[in-house]
């Protein structure tokens, strides 16, 4: 019985994955016999695979790419810098950007990610992804990933709480995806793991349950996008003074509406809840919403 090529791939690259810093692999112009004469024309040189390139040919692996996006990638590379949606650091050749939105990718996000640990921007949006969001297989970055955008995919599953060890994060963008459960308040844990956070939307999923209060501890937040969801409960967020955009919209919010004194909020929908009481006064708007 023989396996599809993809899979041999899969299990190969997943077997090379868990080797030390640096593998080397024998290149097919070495096949030859070992009672071949020293002096043949074919070569013997290995072929080193940095650790990226391989995370990378993973990852491809683990992908459906209908329309080969991603032909650039190969292993007769040993770095993967000049790759299709790859920008690496000019001084280290490390990989800081991936990049492949709107490439019609469908598939899992595997452990690829894992040899990645440079990574700055991660930007997977507008294809077909499916599978849960793991943490795990992107923890080589987390001290270093600035950008996490994975919207608009079919994501399923809650949204994992080691996500606050992405300590560097600045913006996070899980909209429009199949994301259930509900919003974790670990994920907005008080070791300042999202002190560094502007912009932050799970708009456009199927998200349960109140807005958790730890989420005041991101006091440089700008951007919140909570809309579209099945959020419920009172919100007792504390004003956040750098917060611009509040979008809470189409949920099933309730009690008195959230405090809008902020002084730099510019737009706020609240629209299609279930929030009661009075309207607040003038006063306590923020001046830029008057």
């Amino acid at each position: 019985m023989y396996l599809p090529i993809s899979s041999f791939l899969a299990f190969f690259l997943s077997f090379l994955i868990h080797s030390s810093e640096s593998v080397s692999i024998a290149s097919s112009s070495s096949t030859h016999s070992p009672y071949s004469p020293t002096n043949s024309s074919y070569s013997n040189t290995p072929t080193t695979f940095n650790d990226e390139v391989l995370g990378l040919l993973l990852l491809k692996a683990a992908l459906v790419d209908p329309t080969d996006a991603l032909r650039s990638w190969s292993s007769d590379d040993e770095s993967p810098c000049s790759w299709t949606g790859i920008e690496c650091d000019e001084d280290n050749g490390r990989v800081i950007t991936l990049q492949l939105h709107d490439l019609s990718l469908s598939g899992h996000l595997g452990r690829g990610l894992q040899k990645l640990q440079s990574l700055q921007t991660l930007s997977l949006s507008r294809n077909n992804l499916s599978g849960s969001i793991s943490a795990e297989n992107m923890g080589g970055a987390s001290r270093q990933l600035r950008r996490l955008d994975l919207s608009y995919n079919l994501l399923s599953g809650p949204i994992p709480s080691s996500l606050a060890a992405f300590t560097s994060l600045k913006s996070l963008d899980l909209s429009n995806n199949l994301l259930t459960g509900r919003i974790s308040p670990q994920l907005f844990n008080s070791s300042g793991g999202c002190m560094a956070l502007h912009y932050l939307s799970f708009a456009g999923n199927s998200l349960d349950g109140p807005i958790p209060d730890t989420i005041s501890q991101c006091s440089n937040l700008r951007h919140l996008n909570l809309s579209i969801n099945r959020l419920t409960g009172i919100v007792s967020v504390t004003p956040l003074s750098q917060l611009t955009v509040l979008d809470l919209s189409y949920n099933s919010l309730v009690g008195p509406l959230p405090p809008l004194d902020m002084p730099a909020l510019t737009d706020v929908r609240l629209q299609s809840n279930r929030f009661s009481g009075p309207i607040p006064s003038q006063s306590s708007f923020s001046p830029s919403l008057i």
